[in-house]
């Protein structure tokens, strides 16, 4: 078939936006593929944003059909009260097939019907996209350049934040992409509501967390310990709650990009020796995946502290897409400091 180009896309916009506000003034749930509402108002001219790269877009001022190449961006707009018109599967880890697990029940309600535009193994198949006939495509910034060309041809792309050193701030890619849909107010809501869950859970346990130390791991490949340390993304969610965070862990991560990093399995007495709390991550049912389960049988992690003591929780997964990731692994959190509580 031969794709839409993007100045036909963007010039059909407007009028598929008024179309789409006329019959929501009749009635009716979201369609798979609106974006619900946003701060658009009257406008229905295109507006230009800044992506993560630095490159300028012009996008729909209203986009209704949003196709998504990544879950992180596709929980995000979810979040922001959006439904994709696409989206990239959810991918598995460590042996772990059941997608659903991978995400909140409430998101997996939104993103089960919408068509997968991947080929199986994360990577966007352009055809795909191009059947959908987006009019805006949401990618990340660790896409090849030749894709992104490929993928322009058909709507205007915008790529958010996924890769890099700043990635531990997961928040910024919601950001990115309410502003590339035109829904920062929604965005603001959330993050004001996240920062005060924090402020007062941090309140509520702050007399029992003051002489903890804590760790976060995972197992991704047989052989190796994956290791985030406090300035990564768990570090976020944890540190409002516990502040120390292992010297152990943070000086195995020095000098990585993203403060993460996978040592040999045989250090694990090294880079998590000193914590008295562990977190392990896991899917979004508090089970780790096979990998990890088979490292907690191991001889080395039977010798840590925080093992010895009982102190080892699910978190969730270390790799946070958006605020329904954030809210469960903050809920993993409190439930472990409930325990230790009594």
């Amino acid at each position: 078939m031969n794709a839409p180009t993007r100045r036909q896309l963007l010039g059909t916009s407007a009028a598929g936006a008024a179309a789409l506000a006329l019959a929501a003034c009749s009635g009716g749930g979201e369609d798979a593929g609106t974006s619900g509402a946003s701060d658009a108002g009257g406008t229905s001219g295109p507006r230009t944003v800044t992506d993560a790269t630095g490159a300028q877009v012009e996008v729909p001022a209203d986009p209704q059909k949003i196709v998504v190449l990544h879950y992180a961006g596709t929980q995000a707009l979810i979040d922001l009260g959006g439904k994709p018109a696409g989206t990239a599967g959810l991918g598995t880890t460590g042996g772990q097939q059941d997608v659903k697990k991978f995400t909140t029940p409430q998101i997996w309600d939104v993103m089960k019907d919408v068509p997968v535009i991947d080929d199986g193994k994360g990577n966007p198949d352009v055809e795909k996209v191009a059947e959908l006939e987006p009019d805006l495509i949401l990618a990340t910034n660790a896409l090849e350049d030749s894709l992104i060309q490929q993928l322009k041809d058909i709507a205007p792309v915008y790529q958010f934040l996924l890769r890099g050193g700043e990635r531990k701030e997961w928040w910024v890619r919601v950001q990115q992409v309410a502003d590339a849909v035109n829904r920062t107010a929604q965005y603001e809501k959330l993050q004001s509501d996240w920062q005060a869950e924090l402020k007062a859970a941090g309140e509520k346990y702050a007399a029992v967390t003051g002489d903890l130390v804590v760790g976060v791991y995972d197992v991704y490949e047989e052989g190796n310990v994956y290791l985030w340390g406090s300035q990564n993304m768990a570090g976020t969610i944890i540190t409002p709650l516990i502040p120390t965070w292992s010297a152990q862990e943070d000086q195995a991560v020095q000098g990585e990009k993203s403060a993460e990093k996978a040592v040999a399995v045989e250090q694990t007495l090294d880079v998590l020796g000193d914590a008295n709390i562990l977190f392990y991550g896991t899917d979004m049912t508090a089970q780790p995946n096979p990998l990890n389960a088979a490292y907690q049988g191991s001889d080395l992690y039977t010798q840590l502290p925080a093992v010895q003591q009982g102190h080892t929780y699910p978190f969730g997964k270390c790799t946070v897409a958006g605020f329904s990731d954030a809210r469960y692994s903050l809920g993993q959190v409190t439930a472990a400091l409930d325990a230790l509580e009594g």
